[in-house]
């Protein structure tokens, strides 16, 4: 019974009201690596991944610019979706075996 319930809360989480606008590489690159991540099923699947994903948004934040690529709001929100269901699914995540 518990594992439906993880199930359940992983399967919300990960659920999107719409697609992202047409992105930008980085972009596809996020929804791509933040669906890997709500695909796991413990914390042991999604470390490696978020250490990715780390990488990868850290030169996203705060200036709204990517290596001197000037965001728009859109792409700028379509990061903040896909952040939002990456800690969504971590926070929905079973410890990893051992914890």
């Amino acid at each position: 019974m518990r594992l439906v319930a993880i199930a359940v809360l992983v399967s919300a989480a990960c659920k999107q009201a719409k697609d992202p606008p047409a992105a930008s590489e980085l972009i596809a690159k996020t929804r791509a690596l933040s669906q890997k991540i709500c695909a796991c099923r413990d914390q042991a699947c999604a470390t490696p991944l978020l250490v990715e994903w780390n990488g990868l948004t850290a030169a996203a934040t705060g200036t709204g610019k990517i290596s001197g690529i000037e965001l728009t709001s859109e792409q700028v929100e379509a990061l903040i979706t896909e952040d939002q269901r990456v800690l969504k699914s971590v926070a929905a995540l079973a410890p990893a075996a051992g914890t």
